[in-house]
């Protein structure tokens, strides 16, 4: 998709700048449960690299409630992964739309055994199946699941969704369900973000050229966070000047619960006159990523904080020229699906500066007295490929990759291990698609090579496991951030434990306790008796699990045998057997 980074974006603006009364045709869905219908998130929510694609409805806090189909259709899909959506179903509509039902714990007995004959074909529990129009029918209220925890989900919820089945774009659902679901709170804001930039910031900074380098770093902007409580400033917003654009933190609230949700409409007037517009309502998924370009992405990967921008840097919209001494009245109207309205009126006072345009631009950050190598700058230019060769690092950054020219810096710092620490340019510089990575294992012990591994430092000041491979004293990766890296690596194999195997058959349930502190699990395969069982992946308790089917193993009251086989991503390998009766 790198040749269609512009007219994405172009679509996506697109639909930011709009706010469709009705994109949609009429359709006849019902609820896809029997209880009241309450959110634990709604659509076009901010998460880290993506929007939030759908409705995330609470189950009462308990996995195994009934899910039943929106509409009359057929079963499209069925998909099982061991991260995102976990077990999810798809079923096509005659309407032109597709449902999505996911981190389900399990499927109707129906479509439930259709599953399980491929997984026991294909000897896998993550598993993706198409059906044609014809195979599998579904009617409109018909039970097809049973809600769960699988997948990526942070607690029991249903997921669900409402695409566009010829696009697959997903739509908001509340376009449909708003009237369900009791919301009469107006969003709030919690922080007013001020940009300066020190010159036209929101111009393409000018292609490098080899006889003035320092003219061509792209320009620095001064920022200005203010807090908001109960609709009123917290602290004093500073004096502006030249081109400045704003931003705000804010969350929307619905009635009889306590959650956070995403504000679905945000309007910025300057003297009542609307200089920005953003309306999510659709998107497809080839531009979720684009979130880190609407939002302040340093904030937001430097401190987990979600600052919606209300400017775009491209096309300048949203950006003010301040160009004489007087006071600026600008407004927020913030809204929901159900018409909740929340007004924020403020006022900046243009001041000329005293000092020269070197004011506005943010000091370098210190330099650490320990570092090894010179730190190296260059600028990225985002319309070109941009190789990257130093003596231990090599990057390559593909066209597309950047959503704006941005400087970068690279130098190394001391530190015991297979490498030093590369400081390979800024985290808070969001990338819109993976770039390659080499650096070299500098102190290359080793004799054998896999148990190597890249890690990168995150927020929480932690080394986390980056997927990569060694090849000829080097660590190659593909990679989505900017920051800290080093090389560690993984020896110590992953841990079984086969207790409580006899209580857990009581409830015709196996349950595997498997681990690994470095790289994580990568495999396994679980055999009774020398056939393959289908285990599933509860990877959030650090356990796999059987639910015992009657192909793998049957109650007959007698010997078994259990073998575990478990390997992580470093290549380390464990196995373990025990024998059970049943």
């Amino acid at each position: 998709m790198k040749h269609k980074a512009g007219l994405t974006l172009l679509f996506l603006l697109c639909w930011l700048s709009l706010f469709p009364k009705a994109p949609f045709v009429d359709a006849d869905f019902c609820l896809p449960m029997r209880i009241p219908p309450v959110l634990s998130a709604n659509f076009g929510e901010l998460r880290s690299d993506h929007f939030h694609s759908g409705l995330d409805f609470k189950t009462q806090g308990v996995i195994g409630k009934s899910i039943y189909s929106v509409a009359d259709g057929h079963v499209s899909r069925i998909s099982v992964r061991k991260y995102g959506y976990g077990k999810a179903l798809y079923i096509d509509h005659p309407n032109g739309y597709t449902s999505v039902y996911a981190h389900l714990e399990y499927l109707s007995p129906r479509l439930d055994s259709v599953l399980r004959a491929a997984q026991y074909e294909e000897k896998s529990y993550e598993v993706n199946l198409f059906f044609d129009t014809d195979e599998l029918p579904v009617k409109q209220g018909e039970w097809i699941a049973v809600s769960g925890n699988t997948g990526g989900s942070g607690g029991p919820h249903l997921h669900f969704e409402i695409r566009d089945t010829q696009s697959e774009d997903v739509m908001d659902p509340l376009l449909w369900y708003a009237p369900y679901i009791k919301d009469l709170v107006k969003p709030r804001i919690q922080a007013l973000a001020v940009y300066q930039f020190a010159s036209e910031a929101h111009q393409s900074v000018p292609e490098a050229h080899p006889s003035a380098p320092g003219d061509c770093l792209s320009p620095r902007t001064k920022k200005s966070i203010v807090n908001i409580a109960d609709n009123q400033l917290q602290g004093t917003l500073p004096k502006v000047w030249g081109n400045i654009a704003l931003g705000l933190k804010a969350y929307d609230y619905m009635s009889d619960t306590h959650n956070i949700y995403g504000v679905q409409l945000i309007r910025l007037f300057l003297d009542d006159k609307e200089i920005f517009r953003q309306d999510l309502s659709r998107f497809s998924f080839d531009n979720t990523r684009y979130i880190n370009y609407i939002t302040d992405y340093e904030e937001w990967a430097l401190h987990r904080s979600w600052i919606m921008r209300s400017y775009f840097p491209h096309n300048g919209q949203g950006i003010v020229n301040i160009s004489e001494e007087k006071d600026y009245h600008f407004r927020y109207e913030l809204s929901d699906r159900h018409g909740n309205t929340q007004v924020f009126r403020f006022t900046l006072r243009g001041e000329k500066p005293m000092l020269t345009d070197n004011s506005l631009v943010y000091p370098q950050v210190a330099v650490s007295h320990d570092i090894q190598q010179k730190s190296i700058k260059r600028l990225l230019q985002k319309e070109f490929q941009n190789d990257l060769l130093y003596r231990d690092a090599m990057l390559r950054i593909p066209p597309g990759s950047l959503y704006e020219n941005a400087e970068f810096t690279y130098h190394t710092s001391p530190c015991d291990g297979f490498s030093p620490i590369y400081h390979v340019g800024y985290a808070g510089t969001p990338l819109h698609q993976k770039i390659e990575l080499a650096l070299a294992v500098s102190n290359d012990q080793l004799s054998e090579k896999e148990p190597y591994y890249l890690a990168y430092r995150n927020h929480k000041n932690e080394w986390e496991y980056v997927a990569s491979r060694y090849e000829n004293g080097w660590m190659l990766a593909s990679v989505n951030r900017l920051g800290d890296y080093r090389v560690l690596s993984d020896t110590i194999s992953p841990k079984i434990s086969l207790t409580n195997i006899d209580n857990d058959l009581k409830n015709d349930l196996i349950r595997i306790l498997v681990k690994d502190n470095e790289s994580d699990i990568a495999n396994f395969q679980v055999y009774i008796d020398g056939q393959w069982a289908l285990f599933e992946d509860d990877y959030k308790r650090d356990a796999i699990f059987y639910r015992i089917d009657g192909v793998a193993l049957r109650r007959e009251g007698k010997q078994h045998r259990l073998k575990v086989k478990v390997w992580d991503h470093c290549g380390n390998y464990s196995e373990k057997e025990t024998l059970f009766i049943y």
